[in-house]
């Protein structure tokens, strides 16, 4: 049983997606809260991990009489106004009183002793329900969805005046991090800001006239974007006005200088409000804006300007195929350094899926395992009797003998390999249609621990001139370790030995053409000051890691594709890492090697 648990996060969208996939839940005005029961202790934590137990007691209490069992929910926490509306600020202005607060439960990510979190979301959701339907309703509310027709959900709870909905593919696991497989669309603009100032009040108003506004930018700072002087009753003006004067500061927190500076009070920007307005403006202000209430279950310093994604964009690849693994032991940590754990890695490879499954899929595999940490792991290629379901056998002579090689098909697969604890993948140069042709040649730059970067970068640069000399066009790669790829697609129509032969002779011709820069065999008393150009991974049941997979190094750096006009000195062989691969292909606007397996070259 998990101690802790981060929410899983829907991604804002501009409009609902349609289809039976995708089903739809109210978007409630509350806390989002999970509940805990292990044996008889129950805890009600935040989604930044602080207990709100004592605030919510009747929610607590009910949880500890009507389920038997150990039991981690999620849901929101809520006070409904007399529309029967979720209000939130009237849920903040009641915490730790003894109004009937409701906890509206969408999720159960463990039961009995069971992890639930890699099935399904309509068989957690269907789990749920049975477990609720045997309990008092008053204060614990199974949330209901719809599936399918999202426009019409949408439309209609923008009718009834709610705040939006929250789309959820149907056939999806939970994972505990920012997703395209949960959505949000709202009615009204609405998110949190940083309160970093207020006015004075004039005339009849009590306690500040308004607060000062802003979010953190991508270098830390703080943004202003508008004052908020609505929305507050007597009350709340108190109540906010006694938290702001314990922070009051000298110096303004703000990058710019806001309108009325000279009257301001400055205040540290620690607190978060919650604001409904109309529009951005083109300066970047919040047009009518209204206060909501404050957010104490948001930190400051992750409060962000909220954009809306394009529906297109979030289109999540295969999605009729059931993508749920069993992945067990999660949060072991994989990369020690980097705190990157089984499930980090696991979320990686379903991110990037559409990338990296071109390079893996129906090729011989040889993987490496790592069942403690990438410190400590060892080579596998064979099926043995403890391999997963979702790894296939390809027979393949060995010698004497045929072995049967592991392969993988899909996502399944893929994933299956992160079950095994897999941190590098390296495929054959050649596929399952044509084993003994292969489909591509790898040229391997190793240099010496003495040797600079920009040697490397030069070598490959001139690998890549003299290959066009025989019209061939080349593609680079980093190798997640010291060096760099070279990789020649060509037509499945030469032997292992002829490969190797034009590899070999490629190697000659630089070792010659450049003397005392490269070397061409193993030894590493000959190598200092040298770049060792392999040759060998171009024979048969050698392999090469593939694009896109980690490397069993500090800080799980990844093996990367480049456009050749990228590689540069300021680029380094381990610049990526598995989260700083997937915000470079959010941004990507080709894919570098789009035209990789449409090449059918012929070696000249």
């Amino acid at each position: 049983m998990p101690k802790e648990i981060a929410p899983q996060l829907a991604t804002l969208v501009d409009k609902a997606p349609l289809g039976e996939e995708w089903v739809h839940e109210i978007k409630l005005d509350g806390y989002r809260i999970f509940a805990f029961k292990d044996d008889k202790k129950i805890k009600l934590m935040s989604r930044n991990n602080r207990e709100w137990t004592e605030y919510f007691m009747n929610v607590a209490n009910k949880i500890k009489k009507v389920i038997p069992k150990n039991v981690i929910l999620d849901g929101e926490i809520v006070l409904l106004d007399k529309d029967h509306k979720s209000n939130f600020q009237l849920l903040q202005n009641s915490i730790g009183s003894d109004q009937p607060f409701i906890y509206y439960i969408f999720d159960i990510l463990y039961y009995d002793q069971y992890n639930l979190t890699s099935l399904p979301l309509l068989e957690r959701k269907n789990i749920l329900e049975q477990i609720l339907d045997e309990t008092d309703t008053e204060i614990l509310r199974y949330s209901e969805h719809i599936v399918g027709d999202g426009t019409e959900v949408f439309e209609n709870a923008c009718k009834l005046g709610l705040e939006g909905i929250i789309s959820k593919q149907t056939n999806s696991h939970y994972q505990e991090r920012r997703t395209k497989t949960w959505l949000k669309v709202k009615c009204t603009q609405r998110q949190e800001f940083v309160i970093g100032g207020y006015s004075p009040p004039s005339g009849s108003r009590i306690a500040f006239g308004s607060l000062y506004l802003g979010y953190y930018d991508k270098k830390g700072q703080l943004q202003f974007c508008g004052n908020v002087g609505t929305g507050f009753n007597q009350a709340s003006l108190k109540k906010i006005h006694s938290l702001l004067k314990k922070n009051i500061i000298k110096e303004n927190p703000f990058t710019t200088k806001p309108p009325g500076l000279t009257s301001a009070i400055w205040v540290k920007p620690i607190l978060v409000a919650e604001v409904e307005f109309s529009e951005w403006t083109s300066e970047g202000s919040l047009r009518h804006p209204s206060f909501k209430g404050l957010r104490t279950d948001r930190p400051a310093k992750k409060i962000t300007r909220e954009s809306k994604a394009k529906l297109k964009d979030t289109k999540v690849k295969n999605k009729n195929v059931e993508l749920p693994y069993r992945l067990t032991h999660p949060n072991k940590i994989l990369y020690p350094e980097a705190k990157i754990t089984k499930l980090d890695l696991a979320n990686y490879y379903e991110e990037i899926q559409e990338w990296i499954l071109p390079y893996v899929i129906n090729r011989p595999l040889t993987i490496v395992r790592c069942p403690e940490n990438y410190k400590s792991c060892f080579y596998q290629k064979h099926i043995n009797q403890s391999t997963p379901d979702n790894l296939f056998p390809i027979k393949i002579k060995e010698k004497n003998k045929t072995e049967n090689y592991i392969y993988i098909k899909d996502i399944a697969g893929l994933l299956a390999l992160v079950q095994m604890s897999v941190l590098e993948i390296h495929p054959w140069g050649s596929n399952n249609e044509n084993v003994e042709y292969p489909d591509m040649i790898t040229i391997d730059l190793d240099p010496a621990p003495d040797v600079a970067w920009k040697q490397v970068v030069l070598t490959a640069k001139r690998i890549r001139k003299h290959l066009a000399d025989s019209k061939l066009k080349s593609f680079v790669k980093t190798t997640g370790g010291k060096g760099l790829h070279v990789v020649i697609p060509i037509k499945p129509k030469y032997r292992w030995d002829q490969i190797k032969e034009f590899a070999h002779t490629l190697v000659q011709f630089m070792i010659a053409h450049y003397p005392g820069e490269y070397i061409g065999e193993m030894s590493k008393a000959k190598r200092k000051g040298k770049i060792f150009i392999d040759y060998l991974r171009n024979q048969r049941g050698a392999t090469s890691v593939s694009a896109y997979s980690t490397r069993a190094r500090p800080g799980a750096t990844v093996s990367v594709p480049l456009d050749w006009k990228e590689l540069s000195n300021n680029i380094k062989d381990n610049s990526f890492t598995i989260a700083s691969v997937i915000e470079r292909l959010k941004k990507l606007k080709k894919d570098p090697w789009a035209d990789f397996f449409k090449m059918k070259q012929l070696l000249r």
